[in-house]
């Protein structure tokens, strides 16, 4: 997984290799004490050009919009109406695949 500074883009990005813990820049020591209460680090591979994430077809069950979140340990997309959700422990492309077949 790479991670990127919201504060200078860099990536020379550290952090504690378990759930809880720091998480910071080497580049211009930004960081957070407490990554699974708020990572603000951006993984690379998640985003478009245009910093967004890929295109997110509405909810195969009502026809809502739908929406991302990303954690430390999991990526998430869920509809913004109805209970639908669908979690995944990889990457947000693989989940946005694996979301797009069942729309």
């Amino acid at each position: 997984m790479k991670l990127k500074c919201p504060k200078c883009g860099g990536s020379r990005i550290n952090q504690f290799r378990t759930i809880v813990g720091s998480i910071w820049c080497e580049d211009c020591n930004f960081g957070v004490s407490h990554k699974e209460d708020f990572n603000p680090f951006l993984v690379e591979d998640q985003l478009r050009e245009d910093n967004t994430p890929g295109d997110l077809k509405p909810c195969p069950c009502c026809g809502a919009e739908v929406e991302h979140e990303s954690t430390v340990t999991q990526e998430t997309i869920r509809c913004t109406f109805c209970p639908l959700q669908m979690h995944y422990d990889g990457s947000f492309a693989t989940l946005l695949e694996m979301w797009n077949r069942r729309s």
